[in-house]
This record gives C-alpha cells, sequence and structure tokens, in this order.
C-alpha cells in the first residue's frame, strides 16, 4: 500500500501511499519545513500544521505536520528521533482502524530528514473537511450541534474505539475532531502514534484511557475559571450505556485519584501566573 521514495539526492526519504506521490511532490512535501514555516495554521490543543492542496486530485486536500517529542526530552531535543519505526506503526494502526471502522484520518505519507541516525519526521494525512477540534471548539464557545449531541457523540465514538480495542496514547481535547458537515462520522480520532489495536478494553483499561480526556477536560476549564459542570457525568453515561458495573469502576476515583488532582490543579494554578 506504501512505497518507499527516494527522491533526488539528498537525505529526504518518503514512504507514500501508491497513488498519491506525484500529488504530494507536486505539492512540496520534500521541503516539510518549508511549508509549515510558509503556511502554518496554529490549532489550540495541537501544533502547527500545514493544508496542502494535492494537484491532480480535485478537492482533495493534505494536512502536514511535524512530530514532537513530549516531556523532558522534548525541552532537548524536541523535534529529532531515533528512527521511523513507531511511525510507521502509526500508519499500520490506522490502516487497521479504518477497516474495524473506528474514525481515524487517511494516512497519506511519512517524511524523514536527517541522517547519522538523527532524524526529523513529518506526517501527511488527507485533511478531513468540515471538522474542529473539540479544544478549538471550547475555547471559542463554539458547538457546532447542541452540548448534549456534541458530548453524546464523542462518548459514542470513543466507547467504540474502545469496543474494538484500540487504546490511544494522548486521549485530549485537541486530538478529537468534530465534524460539522452533517454526513459521515460525527467525530475523528487524530494522533495516532502510540495507540495500540487488540482485543476489547477491560473496565482497568478504559478507566485508564478515560483518565487523559478527563485530565484534558478539567484543565481547559481551569484556565477558562469554569467548573467542569454535568458535562463528565453525562459522558459518562453515554460512554457506559446500559453497563452499571462499567459506570461504577469509571466514576470511583479512589483516594490516590483525588490525591493527583489536586497536584494537577496546583500545577495549573502556578502555570496560569506565569502567563
Amino acid at each position: 500500500m506504501f512505497e518507499r521514495l527516494r527522491p533526488g539526492k539528498g537525505t529526504t526519504i518518503l514512504w507514500v501511499r501508491k497513488g498519491y506521490a506525484d500529488s504530494l511532490l507536486a505539492a512540496g512535501i520534500c521541503r516539510p519545513g518549508r511549508l509549515l514555516v510558509d503556511h502554518p495554521i496554529r490549532l489550540p490543543g495541537r501544533g502547527p500544521v500545514a493544508i496542502l492542496p494535492l494537484p491532480g486530485r480535485k478537492g482533495e486536500e493534505a494536512i502536514l505536520k511535524r512530530y514532537r517529542r513530549g516531556g523532558l526530552a522534548g525541552k532537548i531535543l524536541p523535534h529529532l528521533f531515533l528512527g521511523t519505526a513507531r511511525f510507521r506503526r502509526e500508519i499500520s494502526t490506522a490502516e487497521t482502524a479504518i477497516r474495524k471502522g473506528i474514525p481515524v484520518p487517511f494516512p497519506l505519507a511519512l517524511v524523514r530528514k536527517g541522517r547519522w541516525g538523527l532524524y526529523r519526521v513529518f506526517g501527511v494525512t488527507r485533511r478531513i473537511p468540515h471538522t474542529r477540534n473539540v479544544q478549538e471548539i471550547v475555547d471559542a464557545s463554539l458547538s457546532p450541534t447542541r452540548p448534549k449531541d456534541f458530548i453524546d457523540s464523542i462518548a459514542r465514538t470513543i466507547h467504540g474505539m474502545h469496543e474494538r480495542g484500540m487504546t490511544h496514547a494522548d486521549l485530549n481535547l485537541g486530538n478529537l475532531l468534530v465534524s460539522t458537515a452533517g454526513k459521515g462520522p460525527p467525530v475523528y480520532i487524530v494522533d495516532l502514534v502510540g495507540a495500540r489495536l487488540g482485543s476489547a478494553l477491560t473496565a482497568v483499561q478504559q478507566l485508564k484511557g478515560l483518565r487523559r480526556l478527563r485530565r484534558s477536560w478539567e484543565k481547559s476549564c481551569f484556565f477558562r475559571e469554569v467548573l467542569p459542570g454535568s458535562e463528565i457525568g453525562r459522558f459518562l453515561s453515554i460512554y457506559c450505556g446500559s453497563d452499571r458495573e462499567l459506570l461504577a469502576v469509571l466514576r470511583g476515583t479512589g483516594a490516590m485519584d483525588r490525591i493527583l488532582a489536586r497536584t494537577r490543579r496546583l500545577g495549573w494554578w502556578l502555570a496560569r501566573l506565569r502567563r
């Protein structure tokens, strides 16, 4: 499905979906850093991306992003990686997820630039038109539908992902896209680096997967100086459906979770003071 290309005599290596090489090369994919400088779009909760029209493919556009390290390593070498195996696994995971009916972006290419084992890596997916990420919607106080439908769609999409055996390494508001098109999936899940596919998740695995999303929502509410409200309760109710046992597990946080929540709020408060 993907072919490995080395355009010219430079250090750039491409993994491109068959049939898309000419369009992506014409769009300038061999110069991804320049594309991000010349055509940057910054989205809340995500790094800069570039939107690329695809010559020869009427109406199709691509999204280009640069992969970035998180944590302490991200402060030292934010854009350098040893190899590309984890990013090629992301493509494989996305392909399998699509076959299973999980709404994720359609992968088009991977770009590697560098030498001596240290590389900058860029990902390219087909653009999903008429979408906003949830962080963007929340920050702008916009909702494409009534609030309860907005939450319901996200809850059902994530439950479907977990039911089909996919775990997401960084489930947060910025990695959920809400469609305003009125057709197709209402919500898409993006950024699959570190995602895994297997059997349906256990209750403990579901709890672990949802904790990151809850932290993201609580952090967003904290910086907007609003209370989380009833959204968390509604999300869990829709996510669990008639499974009362699962609902009890997900609602039971325990003493350690409450301590960690206070610690996070202290960190957010300090971050707000530095702004």
